[in-house]
């Protein structure tokens, strides 16, 4: 089966119409709280720092990271030709 490559606009644009929702915008808070972006990565009881859990997180969050960057962009970002 071959991959459907889309557009920087045709993926901005399904962006902005799932998260524009209030489903959408409930979806994104809890992606929010659930991938680390409103908590620390670094743990708060001063153990040990695991290195592989800390780089799972960072990647967690850098997901989150990503949809926010593409939703705060206008449509007037993305070549339209």
């Amino acid at each position: 089966m071959e991959t459907a490559v889309y557009t920087s606009l045709e993926l901005f644009q399904s962006y902005q119409g799932v998260f524009s929702t209030a489903a959408g915008q409930i979806v994104l808070e809890d992606l929010k709280r659930a991938h680390h972006l409103y908590s620390s990565l670094v743990r708060d009881d001063g153990g040990p720092i695991d290195p592989m859990q800390m780089a799972i997180a960072e990647g967690e969050r850098n997901v989150i990271l990503r949809i926010l960057a593409i939703l705060q962009t206008k449509e007037s970002d993305y070549d339209t030709i």
